[in-house]
């Protein structure tokens, strides 16, 4: 076989059942139903298969070394070359993994030299990104998935018979249907909207707008926000305006209540000074309670926690 006979063989595209899916960042909880996003792979065994088509069971083989905390992958296949017969060797490494260590070290080792060294799979890094819709509860043939937060959820990878699967290029939002279309989610913010946004969030903790566009669109900055996640915000910034002019309203209102309180024994005074003779001593001495009870009355209401 030619050597772009080879090349030509080993980067043909994998079966459906061929490919892995496994959970990439966060869960999208604003979504409805809210949705996570794949990042898919080749399962090692079908590239073992690849291998066996193209070269023969005897014609490659593996090397591994501890390099660090990670593996070497050292892949060699046997060709044949102007008759004869040469070793052609490629490698790649990874750390161990998370989950299955040292195993899941070697294996993704493996997977990385066959798609970086001879080019199995590596069309796969430029397909689209993957979402699927997250459940409460389990179905037939969905998988499990546990956030940051310990909470579980399920989900049916895109190669099952009944699942809900969305695409969309990586330089695009997510939308939820194919092909990608300019929808309205895809337009970015306006200039009003930008403003709009920066008066109500100008006596923020810079923090907890943060914490906000996290949990609301898993962004980290204003700037990443489209026109529909805009409005969303607006409106989530407006009622929490609203629940603090009602608070401030309602302690004005105590505050009035109280006042009135304090001026019936005010009144009380007043009307029992203007009875009297007015001598030096009574006048001085009435008036005096007089203005104690205005000077308190003033520190209580201008007390309102503005």
């Amino acid at each position: 076989m030619e050597n772009k006979n080879y090349e030509q063989a080993l980067k043909k595209e994998f079966l459906p059942n061929e490919l892995g899916y496994k959970p990439q960042g966060k869960p999208i909880t604003f979504k409805n139903p809210p949705q996570l996003q794949l990042l898919v792979y080749v399962d090692a065994r079908a590239i073992q298969d690849r291998l066996d088509s193209v070269f023969g069971a005897f014609n490659w083989q593996t090397a591994y070394r501890k390099e660090g905390e990670g593996f070497i992958c050292t892949l060699s296949v046997q060709v044949q070359k102007d008759g004869k017969y040469e070793w052609i060797s490629k490698e790649d490494g990874s750390p161990e993994s998370d989950v299955e260590g040292y195993k899941g070290g070697i294996s993704t080792a493996f997977k990385r030299v066959a798609s970086a060294g001879f080019g199995m799979g590596r069309y796969l890094y430029e397909s689209d990104n993957i979402y699927v819709d997250l459940c409460d509860s389990p179905v037939k043939g969905s998988k499990q998935y546990k956030d940051t937060s310990g909470k579980v959820w399920y989900y049916l990878p895109p190669n099952s018979k009944n699942a809900n699967t969305s695409y969309s290029t990586p330089s695009t939002p997510i939308t939820n249907s194919t092909p990608i279309t300019n929808t309205a989610s895809d337009v970015s913010m306006s200039e009003k909207q930008i403003k709009y946004i920066n008066s109500l969030t100008k006596k923020m903790n810079p923090q907890d707008v943060t914490v906000l566009l996290k949990n609301m669109f898993d962004k980290e900055s204003l700037l990443e926000l489209k026109k529909e996640d805009a409005n969303r915000l607006i409106t989530e910034l407006k009622k929490s305006e609203d629940e603090k002019r009602d608070k401030l309203i309602l302690q004005i209102t105590e505050k009035h209540e109280k006042y009135k309180e304090m001026l019936e024994p005010l009144n009380q005074i007043s009307h029992e000074v203007c009875k009297k003779d007015f001598t030096d001593i009574i006048y001085f001495s009435d008036t005096l309670k007089v203005n104690n009870a205005i000077d308190h009355l003033i520190k209580e209401f201008v007390g309102v926690d503005q």
